[in-house]
Order: C-alpha cells, then sequence, then structure tokens
C-alpha cells in the first residue's frame, strides 16, 4: 500500500463530525481554489448545481485578462487540471451530454488562457489536449449535432492554431466509424496530392499530411501511413525512416517493420542514425522470435555505439565467455573513440579503475569543456576510491565556476575545494596531475580578487 491509500484508509477510520470539521476549519484559511474544491464537493450529488458551478469557471476562463508569468502557470494549470478532473469524475459518469457541452465550451477557452500565460514548460497546453481526449469521449456518449461528427472533427483539426487538437485525429476512432475514418483518409490524402501538385512552394501540404498520418493512426493502418510519408519523401530520411518503422511496430506489425531497418541509413557528421535503426532491428527480431538475428544486430550495435547499456542487453543472451570477449570489446572500442565522456563512463561503470584514471588525466582538457550536469553525472559514478577521477572531475566543476564568475554558485566551487582538500589529506599520488598545493596557489593567483568566493571556504 502506498502513502496515498494508506493515508485513505486512515481517514476513512476517522468519526464523519471530525473529518467534517476539519474540512469546515480549511474554508477560507488557505486559498480560493481550496474553498472552491470544498464547495464543490457539497455538490457531488447535485449534477445540475455542479455543472453550473463548473461552468461559471469556464467563463470566467473564456474572460479573463491576467497574465500569468513562468512561476505563477502552473498553480493556473493547477485549477484547470481540477477543473477538468471534475468533468471527468463527476459530471461524465452522470451526465455525458452535460460533460460534452462543458468540455466544448472549455476547448473555447484556450486561445485566451495560452495567449496569458507563460506555458513555456507546455503544462497548460498538455491539459488542453487531455480535454480534446475527454471531448471525444463525451462527444461518444451525446446526441450527434445535425452536421454530424465528421464534419465536426474535421472542422476542429482544420483549426488548430494552438495544437490542442493534436489528439484529435490520431484517436478519432473513439468516436467515428471505420466508414467514416475512410472518408477522412480520402478527404486529407486528396488534399496532399492537389497541394503537392502545386510545387514545393506551396507549404500547405505539410498540414494534409500530418492529417494523413493522424488518420492512419487511428486506423492502424500501415499502408496509409506509408504512402503519406513517401508522397511527400520518396526518399525518406532518417528520422522518417525511424517513424515508419515505429509505427509498423505500434500496430504489431514486426516483419513489416523490417524493410525499414535492414538497410544500413545515411548518417550525419554528428550522429550515427544507425545505432537507433539496431536497436529497433533488434525488438522486431525479438518479436519475431528470431533470436540470432536478434543477437547480430545486438553486436552491431556495440560495435557502433559500446556503452554500458549496449553491453548490458548482450549479457543475457550469451555464454559467459562470450561474455567476457563482448567485454573487453567494448573497452578497446571506447578507448578508440574521441569521446572522453564515453570512455570514462564505460570505464566507472564496469568499474575499471585503473583504466578510469589513465582517461581522466589523458582527456583532462576535454573534460573541462563539458557541462556542469555531465561532470556532476560522471561524479557521482565515481567510487571514493577512485581517487584520480574525483580529483580531476572537482577541479574540471570548481574551474568551470570560477572561470565563468558565476557567484550564485560560489557556494558549490567552496564545496568543490573542501572535498579536494579532504582527498589531498589522504596523500594520493598526484603525478602527472600537479599537486593539491600547487593547484590551490594557482586559483589563488587566478582568483584572488574574487572576494565572494574565498570567505566561503576560509571561514569554515
Amino acid at each position: 500500500m502506498n502513502e496515498k491509500d494508506s493515508l485513505q484508509a486512515n481517514l476513512a477510520e476517522l468519526n464523519k463530525d471530525v473529518l467534517a470539521e476539519f474540512t469546515a476549519s480549511l474554508h477560507g484559511a488557505i486559498d480560493k481554489s481550496i474553498d472552491q474544491r470544498i464547495e464543490r464537493l457539497l455538490l457531488i450529488e447535485d449534477c445540475d448545481a455542479l455543472e453550473k458551478s463548473l461552468r461559471k469557471q469556464i467563463t470566467s476562463l473564456k474572460r479573463g485578462r491576467k497574465f500569468y508569468d513562468y512561476y505563477e502557470t502552473d498553480a493556473f494549470g493547477d485549477e484547470i487540471q481540477q477543473l477538468l478532473a471534475e468533468i471527468e469524475q463527476h459530471i461524465l459518469p452522470k451526465s455525458p451530454e452535460q460533460a460534452f457541452a462543458l468540455l466544448d465550451a472549455f476547448l473555447n477557452t484556450a486561445a485566451n488562457s495560452l495567449e496569458r500565460c507563460d506555458d513555456s514548460n507546455g503544462y497548460v497546453g498538455d491539459l488542453y489536449q487531455q480535454a480534446c481526449l475527454l471531448w471525444l469521449q463525451a462527444a461518444k456518449r451525446s446526441p450527434e449535432p445535425p452536421e454530424g461528427w465528421l464534419e465536426r472533427v474535421k472542422r476542429m483539426a482544420n483549426d488548430n492554431d494552438y495544437a490542442i487538437f493534436d489528439p484529435l485525429l490520431p484517436n478519432a476512432h473513439l468516436l467515428l466509424s471505420k466508414d467514416e475514418l475512410r472518408q477522412l483518409a480520402f478527404y486529407y490524402e486528396t488534399g496532399l496530392r492537389k497541394a503537392l501538385d502545386q510545387g514545393a512552394e506551396d507549404l500547405r501540404y505539410l498540414s494534409w499530411k500530418v492529417n494523413l498520418l493522424a488518420i492512419a493512426e487511428a486506423l492502424k493502418d500501415t499502408d496509409l501511413y506509408r504512402r503519406a510519408v513517401l508522397l511527400a519523401s520518396s526518399q525518406p530520411n532518417p528520422m522518417q525512416l525511424e517513424d515508419l518503422a515505429r509505427f509498423y511496430m505500434r500496430c504489431e506489425d514486426y516483419q513489416g517493420a523490417l524493410q525499414w531497418l535492414t538497410e544500413p541509413w545515411p548518417t550525419t557528421a554528428w550522429r550515427d542514425e544507425n545505432i537507433e535503426r539496431l536497436s529497433l532491428l533488434a525488438q522486431c527480431r525479438q518479436a519475431l522470435q528470431q533470436p540470432q538475428q536478434q543477437l547480430e544486430a545486438l553486436r552491431s550495435r556495440l560495435e557502433l555505439s559500446p556503452t554500458f547499456e549496449n553491453l548490458q542487453a548482450l549479457i543475457p543472451l550469451v555464454t559467459k565467455d562470450e561474455a567476457t570477449r563482448l567485454r573487453q570489446q567494448a573497452i578497446d572500442l571506447v578507448m578508440q573513440k574521441n569521446s572522453a565522456v564515453a570512455k570514462l563512463e564505460l570505464l566507472l561503470r564496469l568499474e575499471e579503475f585503473e583504466l578510469a584514471r589513465e582517461s581522466v588525466v589523458a582527456d583532462q582538457k576535454e573534460l573541462a569543456q563539458c557541462h556542469y550536469a555531465t561532470l556532476t553525472r560522471l561524479l557521482e559514478l565515481t567510487p571514493a576510491a577512485a581517487i584520480h577521477v574525483r580529483i580531476v572531475l572537482q577541479r574540471c566543476l570548481l574551474d568551470d565556476i570560477l572561470n565563468r564568475g558565476k557567484s550564485q554558485a560560489y557556494r558549490h566551487a567552496a564545496d568543490y575545494l573542501k572535498k579536494l582538500r579532504t582527498l589531498d589529506q589522504q596523500n594520493p599520488e598526484y603525478a602527472p596531475l600537479i599537486s593539491h598545493a600547487d593547484y590551490e596557489q594557482q586559483l589563488r593567483e587566478q582568483h584572488g580578487r574574487k572576494r565572494s568566493f574565498w570567505p566561503l571556504v576560509d571561514n569554515n
């Protein structure tokens, strides 16, 4: 039993008068959102009264003018989430028509809500997309409008400036019949072909293509999905090939997915796309119960990307001797790579600490250019006994903060220097690194004027 379930069980055992008194004490004592939840809790058995209260909030969303900055938007989103939860839990089961009317009105508030909040993390937009799925469920249980559901869905999909209707067509099977979905497929494919005939300058083909792909998703139709991609891109790029393969796999057509995975994909200067191709190929071979081909795909992936995860995926499938050989192969391959991070991460996770020491000393300059999140992740992988690795990583983190003059991070920098002093007390053999005394002297020469930093170190 998790913490929430345990709490609920304990509350259920309390005297109802005690709970009532406590709940009443919360009303007016915290904030309006809590007051609103308590008031609506009292309306659960009165669907009409609850609907009226919810509609009032929706009207407020439509008319609202207050702008929510980044730090306020989560609270704004929480209010919306609670509104949707009450519609889903208390209105939809009892009165689908009322739920549909509320959700329809709520979706019409999207433009106003999204234009008056800093939704950088997408929280509010995601809530409107969730409402779109609820709308489909409520519509299925409500009377069909005069124009018909097909035309209504088409109109909504065409009016998608804020992307809140992105889930509509991929999930249209929740509302529309297969015949209606086929009509939409014909409509969007015809539009796509006409737009493409206009030439490359007519970018409207993109919306036709997106909608056709979405209908293929609703139908789970791999042929339609393939046509949608190839009509616009006769020579798919790696991203499109991956998308095609994943769609076939979602439709459990693993044999069909192989046509996109068996031949190498084009690569870029910064990434070998075939790493992902081989991962998907191995998943297909596993689903098709082809263990030998699965093993071949995983071996090829390890050769391209000798990571700990790729090695571990192979270990359960091979003999102990083969596992030992593959382990050494991964080490040999990663030592030939240019990436200091890839080398160090694998060596640390394989507990090859002597090789890790050699690597970190040789790659100090490259590690010093790494992002702090990468360095802290590597530091977390480094055991206390790997002193040289910890010294280099902590020096890199400390140097980065001081070189950039990030005064808000000086406390972290001070902590790193204190930890380096503690490591120095173990009298490590620094060569070929400079000693701690020389390193700290170097720091004082370069950053002695950073007066807000040194007291954090010297006063403790």
